[in-house]
């Protein structure tokens, strides 16, 4: 999705503003915590010692 955008600011059919960078910036810090919060959540469940003790 980045690259497709990036290719279309360049050819001059997307034009980059503040409004709209400011969007994309908190987009992708949203994506960005909300694959640390799952990863930890996934790490924390793997490491639970509730599950090693229900697998034997």
């Amino acid at each position: 999705m980045l690259l497709v955008l990036f290719f279309a600011a360049r050819r001059g059919f997307l034009v980059l503003d503040r409004a709209w960078l400011m969007s994309l910036g908190k987009f992708l810090l949203t994506v960005i915590i909300a694959a640390a919060f799952w990863l930890s959540r996934a790490s924390a469940v793997q490491l639970s010692p509730r599950c090693i003790s229900m697998t034997s």
